[in-house]
């Protein structure tokens, strides 16, 4: 992912959207989700960074690409198809799914084909969202990977920071609180993509009937994630007192699984999600 800053002219990966996974997140990502179960879809694989953490762990990996010549790469893992993810989204059955890994592409509104575009946004308004002219297409993505799992299925992305910050972001929060019951956002102090601007956070959900309790933990980089051998199980459950506000996560990272943890990050929240942000 990228904002793109600087750039005079639409690059390859400014077009596509893809800056592709550092094998730290790739690798958490996979152990964490392939907890939900064997059917794990990858809806942006690329050249397979993270399908080729799923398939290590399940032979029902699946993944959807746009680009062919990407797509090509990515079977080396897994089955992938070549299409276009909303399109692609016609002939799957919600729910069928028990959890996606993936890292989204970071598309602006006027670097998004019209045709890959209309039918993102048309899923939008199908799932009560109203899109706009500042929604960048890792938003929808978000939100069908979402209708594709299970009740108690997994989801986890790469995603921008703007999920915790910016106006455009607020109706998908409210969203995700209402379609998880536990969300853990794993934050980092430094950049996660070399090269690239974007702050980037891992969205891990749960799916099901809200509100989400809503946990955030705070890491300095994404090697803070932990090596291959760390435990497969990143997510355990603990107690936490309840504050104002919506129920707050029993979920936190397990420490063995990234290495140097520096605990839970800090709350910062009100009565929604809208205005949350974490603390530094």
């Amino acid at each position: 992912m990228t904002t793109f800053a600087g750039k005079a002219a639409a690059s390859a990966e400014k077009v596509r959207g893809g800056y592709y996974t550092p094998p730290a997140v790739a690798r958490f990502l996979a152990r964490w989700v392939c907890e939900a179960g064997p059917r794990i879809l990858e809806p942006s694989c690329g050249d397979g960074r993270i399908l080729r953490e799923l398939a290590a762990l399940t032979s029902q990996a699946h993944g959807v690409e746009l680009v062919a010549a990407e797509a090509g790469k990515s079977r080396e893992f897994a089955c992938v198809d070549v299409d276009n993810f909303f399109t692609w989204l016609h002939t799957a059955r919600p729910g069928s799914w028990d959890g996606i890994a993936g890292n989204p592409p970071y598309i602006r509104f006027g670097n998004w084909a019209s045709d890959q575009r209309e039918p993102a946004l048309e899923l939008m308004r199908s799932a009560g969202l109203r899109p706009t002219k500042l929604t960048n297409a890792w938003v929808p993505f978000v939100v069908a990977s979402t209708t594709l799992v299970r009740e108690g299925g997994r989801v986890g992305l790469v995603v921008p920071a703007e999920l915790l910050q910016v106006g455009y972001a607020a109706q998908l929060r409210d969203f995700l609180v209402s379609h998880y019951r536990e969300i853990t956002v794993v934050t980092f102090e430094r950049l996660v993509f070399d090269g690239v601007l974007q702050e980037v956070v891992l969205f891990c959900g749960v799916v099901g009937a809200g509100p989400a309790r809503v946990r955030t933990v705070n890491l300095a980089d994404a090697g803070g994630l932990g090596p291959r051998a760390s435990p497969a199980r990143p997510l355990q459950r603990c107690f936490t007192k309840k504050r104002s506000g919506p129920p707050i996560s029993s979920i936190h990272l397990r420490s063995s699984c990234y290495g140097h943890c520096a605990g839970p990050g800090p709350w910062s929240g009100s009565a929604t999600w809208r205005r949350w942000t974490w603390a530094s």
